[in-house]
């Protein structure tokens, strides 16, 4: 349009300079032109100069509007070109909304080439025929009213493309001219994308609101920004209590250099590990929590804060325990179903092997005696076989009291227990069976009577001063002390001892190191009844150690078992 103006006025210009010039060539032709006029302005012959002055002017504005044409060009060319490199579609149409311009944006983006659109109807080509009345009672009003209130200024509406699918279009309208010269102008803008963007916005935040783990925003010093719903729970605090404030303030302070640390890492471009670690509630509760923490990155690939999702892992961590401590009792119950059942076996063979002596033995007599024997030899198989039944009594009797302390202990029944009167009765029992040997008792006072099972102790003492009197070259010592809430019952004796490194191999089930013809239960029986009484056995230094608690009267509850 500017370029038709500006030409129009040259060729103006142009016309009229050239009736002036041959105005002026008609009067130099007249009479008397050649001669030297005395007033050119008021002689016949200042007519003449009058037009040459008039030519000059002519001439001056005809240079001015060609220098205007060409500048007027110019910005043609320019203006084209940014149109014609627009990302957005341009379109131009008359007041009948015929297309007049149509740059390559528009072509790609209503996909028809401009040669085609160039002269065809606007509302065909851009609208879909449910808008198309809309836009031509638009057109209409411009042309009765010249309206333009309406113009200038962004539209959101719907186009459509050559295949005839719909997208939501933005144009920025403005009009060119006056009267029937006017053009509609528009810069016509694709909102999908931008559409799209923001439903993946709204999406996405209402993805992190509605998330159950703390997803949390901050800037590079740690001033938190940002806060979902799901922090809100997890520690809370509601955005408005929070935003603003530094994160520490969900840290417990001896974890503070931890988010420095992370916070450096992160300003650095470095990668932060996922990792386990505690929070706090605004009431000071610690939470254990999974965190993932990343970088935010501006267009340009800037850090410009950092991002952290929380996931309380404390119940987590408190089925693990449980699962754990639950998967440790079945192996320990698995480990000891295996070892009971090993020592069933061993049981069962040791029972074997301990009462086939005294049976082969008995059966040897029984049927020698059959065979019919003499008197005398008569009586010396009877005797014979008392003593192995009795070998074989004393035999059953240890097994079975093994038995029940593998399968549970013994039963407890504490009473005030007098136990120096104990040990004496039993250090009585031991002379009369050994008269040779010399067994004394060194008791010290108690208080008062501690809460012990006495038949246990009694047994413990009984197999304790048994094992001495096998050993024992001319005596034995009982001593009793009390220290510490622990009661202590020493048996020593003079024998050989046991053999270094031996010391725990003599409470082994069926174990005799003499071959005296002991059973060797007597040691593990006594053993296995002091710790289920509580309290341990052991040789020590050349004498067997009872240690036995202490339960005074007062703190007793009267019978017990384990």
């Amino acid at each position: 349009m500017a370029r038709l103006v500006h030409g129009g006025m040259a060729a103006t210009w142009a016309r009229l300079l050239g009736v002036v010039e041959g105005v002026a060539a008609s009067l130099r032709r007249m009479p008397g032109a050649g001669r030297e006029p005395r007033d050119p302005y008021t002689s016949g012959d200042g007519t003449l100069a009058a037009y040459d002055d008039l030519l000059e002017a002519l001439e001056a504005g005809l240079r001015e509007a060609r220098e205007a044409a060409a500048h007027s060009r110019q910005m043609e060319e320019r203006s084209r070109k940014i149109i014609d490199t627009a990302t957005d579609g341009f379109v131009a149409l008359d007041l009948d909304g015929t297309i007049l311009e149509w740059n390559d944006g528009a072509e790609r983006l209503f996909g028809i080439p401009r040669q085609e659109a160039l002269g065809s109807d606007a509302l065909e080509r851009l609208f879909p025929p449910d808008r198309r009345a809309e836009h031509r009672a638009r057109l209409e009003r411009l042309q009765v009213t010249g309206e333009r209130r309406r113009l200038g200024r962004r539209l959101e509406t719907v186009a459509w493309r050559r295949d005839g699918s719909p997208f939501d279009a933005e144009m920025i309208l403005w009009t060119i001219g006056d009267g029937a010269n006017r053009t509609i102008n528009a810069f016509v803008h694709d909102l999908s994308e931008r559409r799209r963007a923001e439903e993946a916005r709204y999406r996405l935040a209402a993805i992190v609101d509605s998330s159950d783990d703390a997803i949390i925003g901050k800037d590079l010093d740690g001033t938190i920004v940002s806060w979902n719903q799901g922090a809100e729970r997890m520690f809370g605090y509601s955005p408005a209590e929070i935003v603003g404030r530094p994160v520490t303030v969900i840290v417990p302070r001896e974890r503070h250099p931890e988010v420095d640390r992370v916070l450096g890492m992160v300003r650095r471009g470095e990668r932060v590990p996922h990792h386990e670690t505690t929070r706090a509630t605004r009431y000071g509760q610690p939470i254990e929590v999974s965190l993932t923490v990343s970088a935010i990155r501006d267009a340009s690939g800037t850090v410009v804060g950092v991002s952290s999702i929380a996931r309380d892992i404390t119940e987590q961590r408190w089925l693990a325990s449980t699962l754990d401590t639950t998967l440790a009792a079945l192996e320990t119950a698995l480990e000891e179903a295996r070892a009971s059942e090993a020592r069933s076996r061993r049981f069962l063979a040791d029972a074997a092997h301990q009462l086939r002596t005294p049976m082969t033995g008995i059966r040897a007599c029984a049927e020698t005696l059959l065979r019919g024997p003499t008197a005398a030899e008569r009586d010396g198989l009877l005797a014979d076989i008392v003593r192995e039944t009795s070998r074989a009594s004393r035999v059953m009797t240890g097994l079975l009291r093994m038995a029940r302390l593998d399968q549970g202990g013994a039963q407890l029944h504490r009473v005030g227990c007098d136990v120096q009167a104990l040990c004496r009765e039993e250090c009585e029992r031991a002379r009369v069976l050994a008269p040779d040997l010399e067994i004394s008792v060194d008791a010290c006072d108690l208080d008062q009577r501690p809460m012990l099972d006495p038949d246990i102790v009694r047994d413990i003492v009984a197999n304790l001063l048994d094992n001495a009197r096998r050993h024992a070259g001319r005596c034995i010592t009982v001593r009793l002390t009390s220290r510490d809430g622990v009661l202590e019952v020493t048996v020593a004796d003079d024998g050989p001892g046991i053999t270094p490194g031996a010391e725990e191999q003599v409470f082994e089930r069926f174990v005799s190191l003499d071959n005296r013809g002991g059973s060797g239960l007597g040691l593990p029986i006594a053993r296995g009844l002091a710790e289920a009484h509580g309290g341990a056995l052991a040789y020590e230094a050349g004498r067997f150690v009872l240690r036995l608690p202490l339960l005074p009267c007062e703190r007793a509850g009267g019978a017990t078992s384990t």
